[in-house]
């Protein structure tokens, strides 16, 4: 059995580029860029958040729509 001395393997090791980060700091930073645009135009930030419920509200009903069925049809079928 042959054996492979310790240098000749390969070892991953990761260096920080410049400071130390972890995973969530990428969305931290994000997210605190976000909060200081709104707090400098709170206007757009008004205007950016109705436009995301608008889209939600729209989005649910063409998806309830699209089913065919309520929650109360579900289940026994009346005689009619």
């Amino acid at each position: 059995m042959s054996t492979i001395p310790n240098r000749a393997s390969p070892r991953a090791v990761a260096e920080p580029e410049g400071e130390e980060r972890n995973g969530s700091s990428f969305l931290f930073d994000n997210a605190r860029r976000l909060a200081e645009t709104a707090r400098e135009n709170p206007g757009t930030a008004l205007a950016v958040g109705a436009g995301v419920v608008a889209a939600t509200a729209a989005a649910t009903v063409a998806l309830t729509r699209g089913r065919g069925e309520t929650a109360g049809s579900k289940g026994r079928k009346r005689k009619g």
